[in-house]
């Protein structure tokens, strides 16, 4: 095996943002699809190449970018991946992930509020305008919503299997 499947432990610890639904494999049983499927190594390269392009244009964004479009940025990823509008989300969590302090959090999420773009009470956080968080996000969001959206589509099809055309087509 490759990339460290094999490994009996991570020195990474990986924090749960968004309460959702999810499944879950046992290590063997996914170390032995690993080994025996190219369209699991398939997804799990691709996965890998998107989570590296995301946490490259994340530290560029926290470099360049205002604290107010990194929120809206962040949210709007919350959101794609949640599939809800309601998101669960407290100031303090969005803070740390933001690398900002609370109130800076509780100010821009107030002036959101006024602006009608999201809502928010204590632990939740409602999208209700998605296209003017876009436009106040900076150009990260799209960066890396675009390589999701061009990538994640064919993921189970290894290149080369004579099913990427019809996917690319669909």
């Amino acid at each position: 095996m490759q990339h460290g499947v094999e490994r009996a432990q991570s020195n990474c610890q990986l924090i749960v943002q968004i309460a959702m639904r999810s499944l879950r494999i046992d290590k063997q049983a996914f170390c032995r699809a690993y080994a025996e499927s190219a369209a699991v190594r398939h997804m799990v390269q691709v996965s890998n190449e998107l989570l590296i392009e995301q946490v490259q244009q994340t530290a560029a964004c926290h470099a360049l970018h205002s604290a107010e479009q990194r929120l809206a940025r962040w949210l709007l990823q919350c959101h794609d991946y949640a599939g809800d509008t309601t998101l669960d989300l407290t100031q303090d969590f969005v803070s740390e992930m933001l690398g900002v302090r609370r109130t800076t959090v509780s100010f821009i999420a107030h002036n959101l509020q006024a602006e009608r773009l999201i809502q928010y009470r204590r632990g939740h956080v409602k999208v209700l305008d998605r296209q003017a968080l876009e436009n106040r996000s900076c150009e990260c969001y799209a960066l890396v919503a675009g390589c999701r959206t061009v990538r994640v589509k064919p993921l189970a099809v290894p290149p080369g299997d004579g099913r990427d055309a019809d996917l690319a087509s669909s």
